[in-house]
């Protein structure tokens, strides 16, 4: 995915800008929601963050190495997608 590595750089720094986007809004929920909305929502956030990285983010990383995050390069493991090729 993502062949062009610019276009890869592209759309990893807007992955990253979403990222940060849905935890604000854990913030917001749970602020300013009841704690079951909240547990909720951050269930679904979560599922979104995990479909960001195993479907867009981890292949990125698989492709171009050296945009991958200091963070994950400790344990390779971690960029590998779960799905099979």
């Amino acid at each position: 995915m993502f062949n062009d590595k610019e276009v890869a750089k592209e759309i990893d720094a807007l992955m990253r800008e979403l990222s940060g986007r849905l935890n604000t809004s854990l913030w917001l929920v749970k602020e300013r929601c009841s704690n079951e909305e909240f547990l909720q929502y951050k269930t679904v956030v979560g599922q979104l963050m995990g479909e960001m990285f195993c479907s867009v983010k981890s292949r990125i990383y698989e492709l171009h190495p050296d945009l991958t995050p200091e963070y994950l390069k400790d344990d390779p493991g971690s960029i590998k997608s779960p799905r099979p090729d």
